[in-house]
């Protein structure tokens, strides 16, 4: 392997940070809706990143903060003036005159940065009485930066060296700096000269002396790329471990893609050595961590396995039971039992992965148990990537639950793991289709003051995912539930039970309720004259249509209220009709995993009517038909409420549209809209504005 090609990680790295995330949909994880039933018998795949946050005990990091400067020259700037400022103030120098003092050394810097047209020494002349008036430290620094600069080695050398020279409460803040840059100017000419003062940056920092710019962490990705070139790699890993351990999201982020070249090397090339790299503890685990991550690559999976088994039982291997789930991954069985038997009969990975083998075993009671455990082992925070690219293990441990639980007809337990999971297009699933009003209801009540039921979770939404707060878009999932509810009593007409649940935080939707119902009650009043009946059904045909999704669009299919009607997955109910085609799987699992003629039933009986797309527009529809039927022929107001109600459905259901279209050109042919809807065989695309009177 190029060992050059190591050095390439930091430009490369930083130049793909400046690129933004594109936006779009957000699409929640699903299990039903998806047809993902089968990823039961699958475990997440790990992100490299934070397997080496396990293994480092460490957490994620969130990216700099906008004030920082974004350039290496803008935060070293920043940093060095801030410096100077915070020892002038040390020294009791006025606020005054410090702020004159750092202004001109501001000056002096940034003119440094020209270094093309800065003749060596002579143009920092003019600045030598404000070198003589600031601490001795920062004009040695100066003076060896402006001779590195200027290719001056030795000069820069010498400056450097006579700092470190100085007392130690004399050099506070620029030790380290220069310790570091003592490395650079040694990396080619001397790796272990240069290796020793990045090892000198680190016991500086250890002492307590500022690391302004966090050098310490730098300097070991130096002392790794030594190594490196030294063929080392065991070595190197180690420092490029301990820099991802003690760096911040920079630093974390270069040696993370380091390890990950190294592993992709030595796993794929043989360069490195990956049996010189299993020998050692530490760069075992790393391995093992990038294999897990990388179960598309089932070849240095097995490659890695063949790799630890020939080290015999003299070697204690560490994470076996990761080395299981790789195994696992990519379908080999036997050496995902081998390695299971050598793991922690505790750890929790090894008994979900007992879960899944019970599973191929068709052990659906023993595995439902185990997962059952598994949920009061796992950490409730524990993650395996980033949020918005992954999920928490306990999450995907509910949702395995939900799965088995639907399968196994236990509807109210599917529902309560996969709202405990977060998997609410699942849980919608459920609610909506499958439990009966009354069960729902039962289900609600008995929750209500459950902690669990009353945090939040996240819908799905149309519109960026924010990488860092996973909990900005949330509702509670009661208020989930309850409107649910509501709108499932809304479409079979109950609006009495209905009204109970609809949540009073939802905008006006009562005000809109109440309109509706006030409209149909009039529209349907024998009492009064056809024509006041029918402009009542005509409002509440328009109020049905612009707030039907509110008021009675389902969850999900087929109005996806989930996604405010702007997206749709193929029906939920045709997903969970197909069946599982792995024919290796026991009929008990395969039974699990698939919809039972029970579950089909329910979905069918608690389907919306029609079972179609927008589905409340057929509801609209009908009320202006119903409003036609009271207005007599060749009437405006009949053609306007035939015409509108076919332009609704013209273009989502042509066949459901056509009785409006035929109604129009019968019953309003001595109308301009009539016979232009007869010389079109269809509907204009606008309504005609009424002829002028004689």
């Amino acid at each position: 392997m190029n060992r050059q090609i190591i050095r390439l990680v930091v430009p490369a790295f930083l130049a793909l940070a400046a690129i933004a995330v594109a936006c779009g949909p957000y699409f929640p994880n699903a299990y039903l809706i998806r047809g993902n039933e089968y990823h039961v018998l699958r475990i997440p795949g790990a992100g490299f990143f934070h397997e080496l946050l396990r293994i480092t005990d460490t957490r994620e990091t969130p990216p700099p903060p906008g004030n920082i400067p974004r350039s290496e020259w803008g935060r070293t700037l920043a940093a060095d003036c801030s410096d100077l400022s915070a020892e002038l103030e040390r020294k009791g120098m006025a606020q005054d005159e410090r702020g004159r003092i750092v202004g001109e050394y501001l000056a002096l810097r940034t003119m440094m940065l020209d270094i093309e047209h800065v003749e060596h020494t002579a143009d920092l002349d003019q600045f030598q009485p404000l070198l003589d008036r600031i601490p001795l430290e920062f004009s040695l620094y100066i003076l060896g930066a402006e001779a590195f600069h200027h290719d001056d080695l030795d000069e820069a050398i010498r400056y450097w060296t006579k700092l470190l020279d100085l007392p130690e409460e004399q050099r506070r803040y620029r030790s380290i700096w220069s310790a570091f840059m003592l490395g650079r100017s040694f990396k080619t000419r001397d790796p272990l000269k240069a290796d020793a003062f990045y090892e000198q940056v680190s016991v500086l920092q250890q002492r307590g002396l500022v690391d302004s710019l966090a050098l310490a962490p730098t300097a070991l990705g130096e002392r790794a790329l030594i190594a490196w070139g030294a063929g080392d790699p065991v070595r190197a890993a180690h420092f490029y471990l301990e820099q991802f351990k003690t760096g911040g999201y920079i630093e974390r982020s270069v040696s993370h893609a380091s390890l990950h070249i190294l592993c992709r090397a030595a796993l794929t090339d043989g360069d490195p050595d990956p049996s010189a790299l299993a020998r050692d503890d530490l760069c075992r685990r790393i391995l093992t961590a990038w294999v897990i991550a990388h179960p598309s690559s089932p070849e240095t999976g097995t490659k890695w396995s063949a790799v630890l088994s020939s080290l015999g039982n003299d070697v204690k291997i560490a994470d076996a039971d990761r080395l299981a789930v790789a195994s696992y991954s990519r379908n080999d069985i036997a050496d995902a039992r081998k390695w299971l038997t050598l793991s922690e009969e505790s750890s929790p990975l090894s008994h979900w992965l007992r879960a899944k083998l019970l599973l191929r075993e068709g052990k659906v009671d023993d595995a439902v148990k185990l997962l059952r455990t598994l949920t009061q082992s796992l950490p409730p925070r524990d993650e395996w990537n980033r949020p918005s690219l992954g999920s928490m293990p306990v999450r995907d441990v509910y949702g395995d639950l939900g799965v088995l639980h639907l399968g196994r007809r236990e509807y109210e337990f599917a529902l309560d793991a996969f709202l405990t999971a977060g998997y609410w297009q699942d849980a919608a699933y459920v609610a909506e289709r499958i439990l009966t009003l009354e069960e729902l209801e039962r289900y609600i009540e008995r929750h209500q003051d459950d902690p669990r039921f009353n945090t939040t979770m996240r819908r799905p939404i149309c519109s960026e995912e924010d990488d860092w707060d996973n909990t900005s878009i949330v509702d509670a999932n009661e208020t989930n539930l309850r409107y649910l509810l509501a709108r499932r009593y809304a479409r079979l007409g109950d609006w009495k039970n209905a009204r109970r649940f609809y949540p009073s935080a939802e905008g006006n939707i009562l005000l809109h309720v109440d309109d509706l119902l006030r409209c149909l009650n009039a529209g349907r009043d024998i009492g009064r004259t056809p024509r006041e009946r029918a402009e009542h059904l005509f409002n509440a045909a328009l109020v049905a249509k612009i707030w039907g999704m509110e008021l009675m669009g389902t969850e999900d299919g087929p109005d996806w209220a989930c996604y405010d009607g702007m997206f749709e997955h193929q029906p939920t109910k045709v997903v969970r009709h197909n069946d599982i085609k792995d024919s290796s799987l026991p009929e008990t699992t395969r039974a699990a995993l698939k919809a039972s003629p029970d579950e089909i039933n329910r979905s069918d009986r608690h389907a919306p009517r029609p079972d179609a797309r927008f589905h409340y527009r057929y509801f609209a529809a009908d009320l202006m038909w119903e409003c036609s039927q009271l207005l007599p022929n060749d009437d405006e107001f009949t053609a306007r409420a035939l015409w509108t109600a076919g332009t609704w459905l013209k273009t989502l259901d042509p066949k459901a549209a056509d009785r409006f279209y035929k109604a129009l050109v019968r019953r309003c042919a001595n109308l301009p809209i009539g016979r232009e809807a007869d010389k079109l065989r269809w509907f204009p695309k606008e309504f005609p504005s009424p002829a002028p009177p004689k």
